[in-house]
This record gives structure tokens, C-alpha cells and sequence, in this order.
């Protein structure tokens, strides 16, 4: 349908009026030949100007009542486009979505102006412009440095031709450049005026949802990292006993603590390395309290804890779909870290196939989530710690070397407690503090015997083991004197028989491996009472890998025994 301006109106109602004039001046002519005879010359314009100006009176009254109502007709097509585009206007200011945008203004220019081919193309001010929701679903991105792409980052509104299609850029931006590229009109009309200044009013309010819209998906994004992040950290944070000060004043504790004081304002990757129970963990949160990414969070994978088939999705996430049981989007511990640290903890038990893509997250600075062929960069401090000699692992081939001197950039080695067995007196006041105070009892007494037979021994499990000696003891203790129950006896090391010579030939080499093993992890489990962990530890394994030899063993879960 075609746009009248106003002048074409005015123009058919002259056209009319001239033939209605012209139709009454011949038809009275001839009326007058016909009852007077032929007239003279005079006569005869006397008349015609008599009929001229009574016509044109005549008309005139029905020229004003004409031309409104010829305007209206010829302009209702133009009414209704207006409307359209208006009601679009108005509720593309509501859309909170880039594709919602792209659907409101496909609907209103094929609805008002029947216009079918219609790209919204967007982008940062300094990097591609590319098709948003784009028909047929690829989309194109526009070649830098070509006529379109300079006229969509000009930042003037106004409709131009290129290449064929109509061109209305954003207005100016701070954040945001592209615009509206427009086709022929379905019947093949050129664009009029009118055409170019609603889709320029148009575009200007597209430009402003688009912007809403990425804003609104930015705080989305924002508010999901957060409720993840929370939801980590209820369930990761460490536990309250663990959050207390490091205590010792040995030579050697001070000599650990001055290396974290040092490194700990840099973001240089650190390795903490240590005996279990010497209090990595709080070293680590250290290090992390006394950075710069202090106001960020602290990401801990406990690697030997999470199964080998979930561990890739934990450390780099996946997208909904990745694999079976991925039923939403999942952000990766990297992501999770992003501005903070991330810590490795028992970085020794990583799959080697883990280690490989873990280098290139620590190289690159970029991850991938499983499903996903966009890499996202992250700016992560990298801290791992292990109770094994990693070196040692990386001769026998179990640790990747690269990898290896990526993280072993400052090495903290923490000391064990039997070389600071001074710190032990200022340990067990620290402990017996907090349990007596947990327990709602007054301060006891720390009998000078007590400490001398807790500096005697060896403490195996650290300052760990202390802790829940002490904890023991206080619970245990019915006049609040710290008192041990029975002396303190040094685990002896796990020794099974393996078998005479005369066992070979009667069973396979496999057979008689999985007998050995399952002596030893009985001794072991029943040194250390049915306590997984400490069983574990007898054989120098992680608990995780002991439950599993459990269950592949078929030996379950003795009865007694537990994970504490």
C-alpha cells in the first residue's frame, strides 16, 4: 500500500472540481443555445464567465468537505504504519532479551510497511559486529573495514543505501555500535521520506533495548555466579575448629610463616608441601587473606575426593547436554576463582589426561567447559598442595613435568610436628582453649607430665592428631584436668606376610596380587580400629583409593569402621 502525502490530496480534489466545472459549463452552453438561439460573442462569454464563477462558488464548500475525506482515505495506510510502528516502539522498551527485540521488530516492519528482510546487527565499539538471532540461523558477521561496517559505527541515525538495503545506524554509544538493515518493500515501492524517519526512530529505540538487554543478561550472569559461589561455599567452607591462628613460635614454623608473608602480596603459583595433618589448609587461606584478591573468593577441589569421571566438569564445567545426567549449565571451579584463588589440594592424585588440560587452563588463562566450543578467560592465582614428594612422582610418571614446575613456582614446605615439638605446650593451650570454651566449661589445668608426654611422642598424624587428642582427653576429663587416659603408643608399620614360594604356580600372578592386597588392607583396618582414614594413612594411600579398593575387592565395609 502506497503513503499520499497531503499535496497529493489536495491535487485529485483540484483534478475533480476542474471536470465538475467543466462538465456544468458545457452542459448549461448548451442548455442556453438551445432556448435562446445562436448568440453573439459578447453573449457567449458573458455566460461562460457567469458559469465559471457560479460554479466555482458552488464547488468551492464542496472542495473543503471533499478534500478531508479524499486525504483520510488516501492517508489511512499511512495512519496504520505509524500505529504499528509506535505500538512497537512501545513495547520493545519492555523486552529484557536480544531475541524478543529481533522478533518485535521483524513483526512491526512486516506488519506496517510489509517489509520481509530485516537483520539487526551488534557489537562492542571495539571489536565484530555480528547478527543478532539472524534469519535461517547463521549468522553473518559483518567484514571490518567495509562500507556497512563503517556506516553502522558512525553513530548517526540517519537511513542510507548500501549495497541494496537501507542502513539506519545506532545512535552514538559508549558500549554499543551497529543498526537496522533493512530490505525492499514486498510490492516493490521505493522507501519514502516518511519510511525513513520511523525506522530511524525506530532503530534509536532498538539500540536502547539491545543495550538494556545485555545489561540485564550482565546482571543475570552476575546474580548465577553469585548464588554458585554461595552455594560452594556452604558446602566447602572449612570448618570453625580449622579457622584458628597459626600457632608455633619454633624456628622452623617462624622460617614457613615468613616465606607466606613474603609470597603472599604476589600472584606468583605456590605449592604447599607437607605431611598430612600440618595444617596446609590454613596456610593456604593465609596466603589468600594476605593477597590483593583477598575481597574475592577462595576456591578449594579436594582432588582426591571428587570421582575421575566428574572431575574435569568440577574444575572446568559443562553446558547442559555435555554428557548423560548434565541436565543444566554448570560453572568450573576456574570460573567460580575468576579474580580470586584457586586451590589444588592433593594435586598428586590428578589423572594425567586432568593434568594436560589443567596446564593449558594455567598457560593460557582460558577454559572450556565440557559441550562448549567457546574458551572463556579467567584470571586465577594458582595454590596446590600436596603430602607426597612430587618430584619423586614426576620420575615415576605419574605427575607431568610441565606442570610440575608451573605450580612449583614458590615452595612452601610446611614442617612436621615432630621437628617442632616446642610449638606443642602453645598447640594444646590453643586446643584445650577452644574445646573447653566449646563445651561451656571453665579453664582447667595442663599438668606439666601431660605436656612432657605429649612433646615425647611421635605424632605420626601431626598437629591433627594433636587436636583430637586434646579433644579427647577434655571430653573424656571429669575434674577439668588434662589428664591422657593411657600413654600414647607409636603405630607400628603395617607387616603381612606375602606368601611362600610354594604359592606360585597354584593361583595367577593377579590372583595372588589381590590376596596380598586384601591381607593388608584388613591388617590395616584393624590396627587403626576400623577407621578408614587412619587405615589409609597406615598404607599410604588416600582414603578415597582405599574405599575404592573396598569395593573393587568385594571386602565392603567392616563392621565398627568409619571415615573419623
Amino acid at each position: 500500500m502506497a503513503q499520499w502525502p497531503r499535496a497529493t490530496a489536495r491535487a485529485v480534489t483540484a483534478t475533480l472540481l476542474a471536470a465538475v466545472a467543466g462538465a456544468a459549463y458545457l452542459g448549461l452552453f448548451a442548455l442556453v443555445q438551445v432556448l435562446i438561439g445562436p448568440a453573439t460573442a459578447w453573449i457567449s462569454a458573458l455566460l461562460a464567465a457567469t458559469v465559471l464563477g457560479a460554479t466555482f462558488g458552488f464547488l468551492e464548500p464542496l472542495r473543503r468537505r471533499v478534500e478531508p475525506l479524499l486525504d483520510a482515505t488516501l492517508s489511512a495506510d499511512r495512519v496504520r504504519t505509524r500505529q504499528r510502528i509506535h505500538r512497537a516502539v512501545r513495547d520493545i522498551a519492555g523486552v529484557r532479551d536480544e531475541t524478543g527485540v529481533v522478533a518485535l521488530l521483524r513483526a512491526a516492519l512486516h506488519d506496517g510497511m510489509g517489509i520481509d528482510a530485516v537483520h539487526l546487527v551488534a557489537g562492542p565499539p571495539d571489536g565484530p559486529l555480528d547478527e543478532i538471532a539472524p534469519l535461517g540461523g547463521s549468522a553473518a558477521m559483518v567484514a571490518p573495514g567495509g562500507a556497512l561496517d563503517a556506516a553502522l559505527r558512525a553513530g548517526v541515525p540517519s537511513a542510507r543505501e548500501i549495497a541494496g538495503a537501507l542502513v539506519i545506524a545506532f545512535p552514538a554509544q559508549a558500549q554499543l555500535v551497529g543498526g537496522v538493515l533493512v530490505g525492499p518493500r514486498a510490492d516493490g515501492r521505493p522507501h519514502t521520506r516518511d519510511d525513513r524517519v520511523l525506522l530511524e526512530t525506530l532503530a534509536a529505540q532498538v539500540a536502547m533495548a539491545i543495550a538494556n538487554a545485555r545489561t540485564w543478561e550482565e546482571i543475570r550472569a552476575l546474580e548465577r555466579r553469585a548464588r554458585e559461589e554461595n552455594a560452594y561455599l556452604r558446602a566447602a567452607a572449612l570448618p570453625a575448629a580449622d579457622a584458628g591462628q597459626l600457632v608455633g613460635q619454633s624456628l622452623a614454623w617462624r622460617s614457613a610463616l615468613a616465606q607466606v608473608q613474603q609470597v603472599a602480596p604476589t600472584d606468583a603459583a605456590v605449592l604447599v608441601l607437607g605431611e598430612t595433618g600440618t595444617g596446609k589448609e590454613l596456610v593456604v587461606r593465609a596466603i589468600h587473606q594476605n593477597s590483593r584478591r583477598a575481597d574475592r573468593v577462595l576456591m578449594q577441589v579436594a582432588s582426591a575426593a571428587v570421582p575421575e569421571s566428574l572431575l574435569e566438569s568440577e574444575l572446568f564445567g559443562h553446558e547442559k547436554g555435555a554428557f548423560s545426567g548434565a541436565t543444566s549449565r554448570k560453572l568450573g571451579r576456574f570460573e567460580l576463582a575468576d579474580g580470586g584463588t584457586l586451590f589444588l589440594d592433593d594435586v598428586d592424585t590428578l589423572p594425567l589426561g586432568i593434568q594436560a588440560k589443567l596446564l593449558r587452563a594455567i598457560q593460557e588463562g582460558e577454559v572450556q567447559r565440557l559441550g562448549s566450543t567457546q574458551m572463556r578467560v579467567v584470571d586465577v592465582r594458582m595454590v596446590a598442595a600436596s603430602n607426597r614428594d612430587l618430584l619423586a612422582e614426576v620420575r615415576a610418571g605419574r605427575f607431568r613435568e610441565d606442570l610440575y614446575y608451573r605450580l612449583h613456582v614458590v615452595p612452601i614446605h610446611l614442617p612436621p610436628l615432630r621437628e617442632r615439638c616446642e610449638d606443642i605446650p602453645l598447640l594444646v593451650e590453643h586446643f584445650a582453649r577452644r574445646e573447653w570454651a566449646r563445651l561451656g566449661r571453665p579453664m582447667g589445668e595442663i599438668p606439666a607430665e601431660t605436656l612432657a608426654a605429649l612433646q615425647a611422642y611421635d605424632w605420626p598424624g601431626n598437629v591433627r592428631e594433636l587436636r583430637n587428642v586434646v579433644e579427647r582427653t577434655i571430653v573424656m576429663s571429669k575434674d577439668g584436668v588434662l589428664r591422657l587416659a593411657e600413654p600414647l603408643r607409636a603405630r607400628q608399620p603395617v607387616a603381612v606376610a606375602v606368601g611362600s614360594a610354594t604359592d606360585l604356580g597354584k593361583a595367577s600372578l593377579a590372583e595372588l596380587v589381590k590376596r596380598y592386597k586384601t591381607r593388608l588392607i584388613r591388617t590395616a583396618l584393624a590396627r587403626s580400629d576400623g577407621n578408614q582414614r587412619e587405615a589409609a594413612e597406615l598404607l599410604g594411600i588416600h582414603r578415597p583409593s582405599l574405599t575404592r579398593m573396598l569395593r573393587e575387592l568385594d571386602l565392603g565395609v567392616p563392621a565398627g569402621s568409619s571415615d573419623t
